[in-house]
C-alpha cells in the first residue's frame, strides 16, 4: 500500500507534466550543450597550454573563460607557424653571427701570432734632461821610443757617426714624450743633420744621394711643422714654438731652392710669398718680445728672443742676397808663399 505523501508528489508530478511537457525538454537540451562547449573550452586550454600558447582575449567568453572556436583555432595555428618561422630565423641569424666571430678570432689570432713572430724592438727613450750614451774608440799611435808611452786619442768611431747620420724611420714601438715643442726640435736637428751630410756628399760628387737625404729631412721638418699644430692653435704662442716654426720653414725654404727651382728669376711671386711665411714667425716674435725702458719716458727695447729673431731675419735676408756668391778662383788653387818657420 502506497504512502498519501508519494501518491500526492506522483499527482502533482504528473500534472506539471501533462501541462507543459517541452519545458523540460528544452532545459536538457540547454545543459547538454553548455557542458558540450564546456568540454570543447577544455581541451582548446589544454591545446594552447601544451602548444605554449597565451591565452587571447578574443577567444573569452563574457564570463572570462576561453571560448573555443573554429576562428579561434585557425588564429592560434597560424600564431603558431609565424612564431615558428621567427624562431627559425633567429637561429639561423645566431649560426651566421657565431661562424663570422669564430672567423674573426681565427683572423685576430694569426695577425697576433705574426705580429709576434715580426715584433720590432722595443725602445725607451731617455728622459728629458738625462745623459746619452756615447760610444767612443781609441785609436793607438805608433809604438813609441823605449821608456816613453805613447798617447791615445779617445775619437767618435765611424759606427756612432753613421748611425748619427742614417735617421731612418725606425722599425720598433718608441714609448717617448708629449711635449710637442721637444719633439719638433728633435726632428729639427735630425733633418739639419741630414741636411749637413747631404753637403758633405755633394761636395764628394754623390749627388744623388745627397738628394736623397735632402728628400729626408724635408720630410722630418714638415713632420716637425705639424707637430707644432696644436701650440701654434693658440692667440699668442710661446716664443720657443715660433721660433722652431720659422727655422723649419727656412731649412725646406733651402732645400727648395736646391732641388725645386726656387728661384727669384723663374717665379718673383712664389719666391716672396715663400719668403713671407718665412719671416712671420720671427716678425711676431720681434712684435711682441719688447721690454720696457727703467727709465722714464725712455724707449723700449727687444727682450733675447726679439733679438735672436731680428738675427734671424737678417740672416735669412743676406742668404737670399748673397748666398749664391761663389769666388772666381778656387780658394785651393792659391799657391801660397814660403812662410817663415
Amino acid at each position: 500500500m502506497r504512502s498519501p505523501i508519494l501518491a500526492a508528489w506522483l499527482a502533482l508530478s504528473g500534472v506539471a507534466l501533462a501541462q507543459d511537457p517541452n519545458t523540460e525538454l528544452e532545459r536538457l537540451r540547454r545543459q547538454l550543450h553548455n557542458q558540450r562547449a564546456e568540454a570543447a573550452r577544455l581541451l582548446e586550454l589544454r591545446i594552447r597550454h601544451d602548444l605554449g600558447l597565451p591565452i587571447v582575449a578574443d577567444v573569452l567568453d563574457g564570463a572570462g573563460r576561453v571560448a573555443a572556436t573554429s576562428d579561434a583555432m585557425a588564429k592560434a595555428k597560424r600564431e603558431l607557424v609565424e612564431q615558428d618561422a621567427v624562431t627559425a630565423n633567429l637561429h639561423q641569424r645566431y649560426r651566421e653571427l657565431a661562424a663570422s666571430a669564430a672567423q674573426l678570432q681565427r683572423d685576430a689570432a694569426q695577425a697576433h701570432a705574426q705580429n709576434l713572430s715580426e715584433a720590432p724592438l722595443q725602445l725607451d727613450v731617455p728622459s728629458v734632461g738625462s745623459a746619452l750614451p756615447r760610444a767612443t774608440a781609441v785609436v793607438r799611435q805608433p809604438a813609441a821610443p823605449a821608456g816613453e808611452s805613447a798617447p791615445t786619442y779617445p775619437v767618435a768611431s765611424p759606427e756612432m757617426v753613421e748611425i748619427g747620420t742614417e735617421l731612418d724611420p725606425v722599425a720598433a714601438q718608441i714609448h717617448g714624450s708629449d711635449d710637442h715643442l721637444r719633439v719638433a726640435q728633435t726632428l729639427l736637428r735630425a733633418a739639419l743633420q741630414l741636411v749637413d751630410r747631404a753637403v758633405e756628399l755633394r761636395a764628394a760628387g754623390q749627388v744623388d744621394t745627397a738628394a736623397q737625404l735632402d728628400a729626408r729631412a724635408k720630410d722630418r721638418l714638415q713632420r716637425a711643422i705639424a707637430e707644432l699644430g696644436p701650440l701654434l692653435a693658440g692667440e699668442a704662442p710661446a716664443f720657443p714654438v715660433l721660433f722652431c716654426k720659422g727655422r723649419c720653414l727656412e731649412s725646406i725654404f733651402r732645400i727648395d731652392e736646391r732641388h725645386a727651382g726656387l728661384t727669384l728669376e723663374r717665379s718673383a711671386k712664389d719666391f716672396q710669398t715663400r719668403e713671407a711665411e718665412v719671416r712671420a714667425p720671427f716678425l711676431e716674435i720681434s712684435a711682441r718680445d719688447v721690454v720696457p725702458s727703467a727709465q722714464a719716458g725712455g724707449a723700449p727695447t727687444m727682450g733675447q728672443w726679439g733679438i735672436a729673431a731680428q738675427a734671424a731675419l737678417e740672416h735669412f735676408r743676406w742668404m737670399n742676397v748673397r748666398g749664391n756668391w761663389q769666388p772666381k778662383i778656387a780658394l785651393e788653387s792659391l799657391q801660397w808663399g814660403k812662410q817663415k818657420p
